[in-house]
């Protein structure tokens, strides 16, 4: 594998973590603010989705890649 595509893999990698970062700091607000137990419980948002549960609401779910 050469230096350019390590750098590309390293910059898609670092993406995909801060998405993912970011989606459960969002998820957990509920939980830590006690509105909620679990983040799939909170019914405005689309944790439980990720989670593959059923929602009422209709989500788009982003990729991490």
């Amino acid at each position: 594998m050469g230096t350019e595509s390590i750098s590309v893999l390293t910059v898609v990698l670092r993406n995909a973590l801060r998405k993912s970062e970011r989606s459960g700091y969002i998820h957990l607000n509920p939980v830590k603010d006690q509105i909620v137990v679990m983040p799939e419980d909170y019914y405005f948002s689309s944790a439980r989705n990720y989670a593959g549960l059923e929602n009422d609401l209709e989500v788009i779910l982003l990729s991490l890649f």
